[in-house]
């Protein structure tokens, strides 16, 4: 939920009665649980904690946080002191997943991919850091047939009936209320771990993938996909922008490296 007083209290109620939450407990821990079984995990944009909780719950036995914001942050490490819990979060955008020195069994991202703008290079380093790990992946993809933009006479180039195989960029402006305007590319610059841009507005450009986009993504860059399936269940009360779409995968894929490497640089070009 947002730090924003006036947001939260519109969402209180709408977020305690939503499915949204059952739905993806059902797809992303359940299923999962003999990945993360007395392992450790990481959960990547973590946000207040609720998942790293729920990985506890069912037999995790150390559980990290990754989350940008400062004061969600400090709230979750108190509340997991006192009550002992092995959890806890580290302050940090997604590249802090590849400091962390310790074994890491599990990782999970849920709905964060479309927010990482080089996601093809942060897999392939994530998998050269964390050898045998398994990728726990809840995203967004578009899995349609669409007529071919480029008709010709040639039937080989023209067939209408391909599978859609790119990608789409989601141009989000007047951020306020969602991440609480937060821009992945612009530093913390408050106690609270909010931002401020001399009163702009942040702005987010969200990448959404083809199913078999991301599944070549995860292929090249050393993972074998485990599993892959789609929402079976309308959520009736979504919460997240995600939750709406109704698009909603689930992905588990397992790591090929067996030890650490070094990566190489196989990412100099840059494009627009």
């Amino acid at each position: 939920m947002s730090l924003d007083k006036g947001i939260a209290a519109r969402d209180k109620d709408f977020y305690l009665s939503s499915d949204e939450v059952d739905v993806k407990t059902r797809q992303h821990i359940m299923p999962n649980v003999k990945h993360f079984k007395d392992k450790t995990v990481v959960d990547v944009g973590c946000n207040t904690g609720y998942w790293l909780l729920q990985f506890y719950i069912n037999g995790a036995a150390k559980v990290i946080g990754i989350e940008p914001r400062k004061q969600i942050v400090e709230h979750f490490n108190k509340f997991a002191d006192v009550n002992s819990i092995p959890c806890r979060m580290l302050q940090g955008y997604h590249p802090e997943l590849l400091n962390i020195k310790e074994n890491v069994d599990c990782i999970s991202m849920m709905s964060v991919d479309e927010e990482i703008y080089d996601f093809d290079e942060y897999i392939y380093k994530v998998g050269c850091k964390h050898p045998n790990s398994v990728l726990l992946l809840q995203t967004v993809l578009i899995d349609e047939r669409v007529n071919n933009p480029f008709p010709t006479e040639d039937v080989h180039h023209s067939a209408p009936v391909k599978r859609f195989k790119g990608l789409i960029y989601k141009f989000e402006e007047n951020n306020n209320n969602h991440r609480d305007g937060f821009d992945p590319h612009m530093p913390v610059t408050d106690s609270l771990g909010l931002q401020h841009n001399n009163g702009e507005e942040a702005s987010y450009i969200h990448t959404v993938y083809s199913k078999d986009y991301m599944s070549y993504i995860i292929a090249r860059n050393g993972f074998d996909i485990l599993d892959i399936k789609k929402i079976d269940k309308e959520i009736t009360r979504p919460m997240t922008q995600s939750g709406k779409s109704g698009k909603l995968w689930w992905i588990s894929a397992k790591n090929r490296n067996m030890t650490s490497k070094e990566p190489l640089d196989l990412f100099e070009y840059k494009t627009k």
